[in-house]
C-alpha cells in the first residue's frame, strides 16, 4: 500500500457546521488542489446534475488498541502475535491465507462474531482492516504487531484528541466521514471500480479549521 494510500491535508477559513456538511464537501471536492491531488478530473470537469457525493458518518470512539486484545486471546495469532495460517482461498482478488483474514472478511468463519457490525464500522478498526488486506500485490505480514502498529500510529496522527469536562475525559474531536463520488448512478471516485480497498476518508478537524483526505485505490 505504500505507493497507493496517499494522505492530503488543507486548511480552510469559514467555520464549519454541521448543517452545512453537503455544502462543505462540494466546495472541498470542487477546489483545484484537492482535484489535481486526488487527480479526480471527471468530476471537476462534470456539470451534470446526476453528479453527487455519498457522505457517510463514521464512527470514531475507540481510545486504546487494548481494542485488539481479543485476537491475541483466540489463537487467530501465537503469544509473539505471528498470525496463524489455514487453507488458502480468494475474495475480490484477496488471498485469504491465514486466520487474521479470515475474521476480517468471511463472516462464515469462526472467530468472525469476536467483533459486532458496530465495532467493525469504527474507524480504527476500519484502518486496520485496510492495512491487513493490504494492496493489489497481496503481499502480507506474518505478524499482526506491524499491522497493529501502522494503524495505531496512522489513527493518532489523523484524529485531534483533547481532555474535556469536569472530571478531564479524554474526547475525539474530529469527524471522519466516507466519501465516494457518483455520477449516473456510477462511481467516478475513489474509483469506478467497487472494492473493499477502494476508499476516500475525510478527516475534519474543525477546531484547527483543517481537512485531510485518506485515499488508496487497489
Amino acid at each position: 500500500m505504500d505507493k497507493s494510500l496517499r494522505i492530503f491535508t488543507y486548511s480552510f477559513q469559514d467555520t464549519y457546521y454541521e448543517a452545512n456538511k453537503d455544502q462543505f464537501f462540494k466546495d472541498l471536492f470542487h477546489t483545484d488542489v484537492v482535484l489535481k491531488n486526488l487527480e479526480c478530473q471527471l468530476w471537476n470537469n462534470s456539470k451534470d446534475k446526476k453528479t453527487w457525493i455519498e457522505i457517510e458518518d463514521i464512527p470514531c470512539t475507540i481510545l486504546s488498541t487494548e481494542f485488539f486484545d481479543r485476537i491475541y486471546k483466540n489463537e487467530i495469532v501465537l503469544h509473539d502475535g505471528t498470525i496463524r495460517k489455514c487453507f488458502e482461498e480468494y475474495m475480490d482478488d484477496i488471498v485469504i491465507a491465514d486466520e487474521l483474514r479470515n475474521i476480517l472478511l468471511v463472516e462464515e468463519s469462526y472467530n468472525y462474531p469476536l467483533y459486532t457490525d458496530k465495532e467493525r464500522a469504527e474507524f480504527l478498526f476500519l484502518i486496520f482492516q485496510h492495512f491487513c488486506l493490504g494492496g493489489s500485490l497481496n503481499q502480507y505480514e506474518d505478524n499482526i504487531n506491524p499491522y497493529i502498529l501502522m494503524a495505531k500510529t496512522l489513527y493518532k496522527d489523523l484524529l485531534c484528541v483533547r481532555k474535556t469536562g469536569s472530571p478531564k475525559k479524554t474526547t475525539i474531536m474530529s469527524q471522519v466521514f466516507k466519501v465516494e463520488i457518483f455520477n449516473d448512478g456510477m462511481s467516478i471516485y475513489p474509483s469506478q471500480k467497487h472494492h473493499k480497498q477502494n476508499f476516500s476518508y475525510v478527516i475534519l478537524n474543525s477546531i484547527l479549521k483543517e481537512v485531510t483526505i485518506l485515499q488508496h485505490t487497489w
